[in-house]
């Protein structure tokens, strides 16, 4: 009997180093529906590798096979592809091309559920291995402003063949401290006047920084600046003031007929600020 145990122990261990054996083998990811593979010369020795990736719901496996001159292909790394059980999840995976760093890819990731956070992972090749160097997060707040993006680029650092990288990932800053470390941008309409139609119909955008960068995705000129002008005076019927005067300046520099007429210098709080008179983009009267 205990012939008969050992036979079957060895046995199921050679079955189980077959296994692993063909997990070492590129053949056996590239017809297979659970992975899926990009072409990406991961440790800049000029030959295209392969980075082979669990899919989306399909595992966490991140797989690096080395090419050379008769496109041959050698395991490598069997890694991380920072996908996580009801977090974020796969996307993809993409080279990094005219890069000043060692980076030579990123594997891009998302929160599968409310929110639309991403995650952007660059890899580096340093010292024939590679690394984790640092992970963009991209996220909003639906509660305050969801198209306020915050971008924030958190430093890593983490060897991709360390055992604990799962947990020595760095997350996301907290949503309290993200104005002081994060920067942020703001997604726009497609059109300036879609722009203008949400602000009439009381979807309040403030701050200064979004119009500063509306100004820079539509710059002011004569198709478009009777449209500035309808923006600058919703912006003032809701209060707005600051954004208000920052597009009636930008207006002002721009137009020689004068949409606005003249500007009436007063002193508010023991502070200098200007107030116009907006023309109304509903009657045509002025404010």
């Amino acid at each position: 009997m205990i012939k008969i145990i050992s036979v079957s122990l060895l046995i199921l261990s050679l079955n189980s180093c077959k296994g692993q054996n063909k997990k070492n083998d590129f053949s056996y990811f590239e017809k297979n529906d659970d992975y899926f593979t990009r072409d990406i010369d991961i440790n800049k020795d000029g030959f295209k590798d392969k980075v082979v990736s669990s899919k989306k719901n399909m595992g966490d496996d991140l797989i690096f096979f080395l090419g050379n001159e008769k496109s041959k292909y050698q395991f490598a790394l069997k890694t991380y592809n920072f996908s996580e059980d009801g977090g974020f999840v796969i996307d993809d995976i993409k080279p990094l091309t005219n890069n000043s760093t060692n980076e030579v890819f990123y594997i891009t990731t998302y929160f599968d559920g409310s929110g639309g956070a991403q995650r952007i992972n660059y890899v580096a090749y340093e010292g024939n291995k590679w690394k984790l160097t640092r992970s963009v997060y991209i996220t909003s707040d639906w509660r305050s402003d969801v198209n306020k993006e915050y971008y924030c680029d958190v430093q890593q650092n983490i060897a991709l063949d360390d055992k604990k990288i799962r947990e020595k990932l760095h997350p996301m800053p907290d949503e309290t401290v993200r104005d002081k470390v994060c920067k942020s941008r703001y997604k726009f309409e497609d059109t300036l006047r879609q722009f203008e139609e949400n602000i009439k119909n009381s979807v309040n955008y403030t701050g200064i920084e979004r119009y500063q960068e509306l100004l820079l995705k539509f710059p002011i000129n004569n198709s478009n600046i009777l449209q500035y002008n309808n923006i600058a005076y919703y912006l003032y019927e809701k209060g707005a003031y600051n954004e208000s005067i920052l597009l009636i300046k930008e207006i002002l520099k721009k137009t020689l007929i004068g949409l606005w007429h003249g500007l009436i210098w007063l002193i508010y709080n023991g502070n200098w600020v200007i107030k116009m008179r907006l023309k109304n983009p509903i009657n045509n009267t002025f404010y």
